[in-house]
């Protein structure tokens, strides 16, 4: 199976991520370093972990960000949402296996509403736009599920989704994390939220320098 591509986790069924182990198969994508500089940023706004946040996990996939957060906050309400009913059976499996009680729901964020009032939405959306599917390495592409790499068109569908959705569904305050693609024009998706007018965007460097999280500020 190696000798085929496949990737390490995928044959163990096991990934690690921040601190902990995440069950893991072809039905969800594999927990990258890279979204754990997501989790390093919210530590770092709300350090107190007894704080009653509301958070939204969009596009959940395996759990892993909304599982890790609620290890770490510990009075924190987290949702999690995916439009894969697989992937969020995946993640029932890793929030059983981690004892934390995440609100699990099914929902495809780009047609259907979301109703209730968060203090931050966190989100690693699929970002490959559909031409660049073909040049990314075998082991993603013949191994990770279609639907968490790409939205089957330019790569910013979500961003502009959750740009609109924001002001309804983010308490004044609030935030929004989003991880961006490494090979995205980060002034793209900055742009996206800038017509919405919030009062503070900022894009926020992995330790290469590569711009990796756009932070929004909701009015």
């Amino acid at each position: 199976r190696r000798i085929e591509n496949e990737p390490i986790s995928k044959i163990f069924n096991l990934k690690s991520f921040w601190k902990y182990e995440f069950y893991v198969n072809s039905d969800v994508l594999d927990p990258r370093p890279e979204t754990e500089l997501i989790l390093e940023k919210i530590l770092e706004y709300f350090p107190l972990k007894e704080k009653k946040l509301k958070i939204l996990d969009m596009c959940t996939g395996s759990g892993c960000i909304a599982i890790t957060l609620a290890k770490e906050l510990n009075n924190a309400n987290i949702s999690a949402i995916d439009i894969s009913k697989k992937a969020l059976n995946i993640a029932m499996i890793n929030a059983k296996n981690h004892n934390v009680d995440i609100n699990f729901e099914q929902i495809d964020i780009l047609s259907q509403p979301y109703k209730n009032k968060m203090d931050m939405v966190v989100c690693n959306p699929p970002y490959i736009p559909i031409n660049e599917m073909g040049a990314i390495m075998d082991d993603v592409r013949l191994y990770e599920p279609k639907i968490a790499l790409t939205d089957g068109s330019d790569g910013l569908s979500f961003y502009k989704r959750i740009s609109e959705l924001a002001p309804s569904i983010v308490v004044p305050g609030g935030y929004v994390l989003l991880e961006v693609g490494i090979n995205q024009h980060p002034r793209l998706v900055k742009n996206i939220f800038d017509i919405q007018s919030f009062s503070k965007i900022e894009m926020i460097s992995d330790l290469n320098g590569d711009p990796r999280i756009l932070k929004v500020l909701v009015n």
